[in-house]
């Protein structure tokens, strides 16, 4: 398997960032990103979190946006967590 380029993580994340907002509005979706395709087949891809992907939110989802693959991930909901460090503390 090949990792994506420089180039192509770089050219994915433009894109998903161009479409930030109407992203954000499709159905179930509760945020997105840039990754590795789940085919393995090395492409950078731009991943849509959903709380539940159901049949209804993922045809409303794009298969690509221009030329990006798109897939879906199934999440559950994404919860921010009050008072988390970014560093846990050490047990004395």
């Amino acid at each position: 398997m090949s990792e994506p380029t420089d180039q192509q993580v770089a050219t994915a994340t433009e894109v998903k960032n161009r479409y930030d907002d109407a992203l954000l509005k499709l159905p179930e979706v509760v945020g997105h990103g840039v990754g590795y395709s789940e085919s393995g087949s090395g492409v950078a891809v731009i991943k849509l979190f959903m709380r539940k992907a159901t049949r209804e939110a993922r045809q409303a989802a794009p298969s690509q946006i221009e030329g990006i693959p798109v897939e879906i991930e199934e999440t559950g909901e994404i919860r921010v967590v009050p008072n988390c460090e970014s560093e846990p503390k050490q047990k004395k």
